[in-house]
């Protein structure tokens, strides 16, 4: 009997410590799991930080070449001054700027400065009106009245366009071109593919459509529009 009583003693000591190790064992798989949980999240985070400093350096970069451009320009005007500059100049209107010697159109109403913003080329500037003179062209009127706009223009503008495959530097420079253009010619809103990837071009285009002065809203493509990889912009 004393043999018996001490086997059953080892017994349940041994189901005691099984029953112990087990909870051990569980408890330390719980805190593994949280800690690898905890790193994936910090990992996102991390993720999420670094493409927020690939957007802001790409914002910089265009911002520093934008500078050297007009800087470099500044060098090499000689300013010529229109004595009977053009007044209420309205967006799409045809112009010549003096000092370049290039035409272009009206992009945003004169400011309280004298000063209007032209596209010319692939050059987007601020310029006074004195360096301005009207081109009267040869297109119909806008319906609106208030605007001229180049016909050939509104008839050639794409209704989407597609920067897969470029980096967020240059995607912005086309799709800010783009935009003006479309904005320019009349059209409600517009389709911008610029596809999924690693998400870096997508929210770096995102984050210029919130500032574009042409833009009223945006909204990610529907199902059939293409989904996360597209963008509709609509235009004010």
């Amino acid at each position: 009997h004393k043999n018996e009583k001490l086997q059953s003693q080892r017994d349940r000591i041994i189901r005691d410590a099984k029953k112990e190790a087990y909870k051990i064992v569980k408890q330390a798989k719980l805190d593994v799991d949280e800690i690898i949980d905890n790193l994936r999240s910090l990992k996102v985070e991390l993720e999420k930080r670094e493409m927020n400093k690939k957007i802001e350096q790409a914002r910089q970069d265009i911002s520093k070449r934008m500078d050297k451009l007009s800087e470099g320009m500044a060098e090499r005007l000689v300013i010529k001054t229109n004595k009977k500059p053009p007044r209420d100049l309205k967006v799409g209107e045809a112009i010549k700027i003096l000092s370049l010697n290039q035409t272009g159109y009206v992009i945003s109403p004169e400011d309280e400065n004298g000063e209007v913003q032209v596209q010319a080329g692939i050059m987007k500037v601020n310029m006074h009106v004195s360096n301005l003179e009207r081109v009267e062209p040869k297109e119909e009127t806008k319906k609106t009245g208030t605007s001229k706009i180049f016909k050939s223009k509104a008839q050639n503008i794409n209704t989407e366009i597609d920067v897969r495959g470029q980096n967020l530097e240059e995607a912005m420079l086309e799709v800010d071109k783009y935009l003006d253009d479309s904005y320019i010619a009349g059209l409600t809103h517009v389709t911008i593919i610029h596809g999924i990837g690693t998400g870096v071009l997508s929210a770096g285009l995102k984050q210029m459509f919130k500032k574009h002065k042409h833009v009223k809203k945006y909204r990610e493509g529907a199902y059939g529009e293409g989904g996360a990889g597209v963008t509709i912009v609509y235009l004010k």
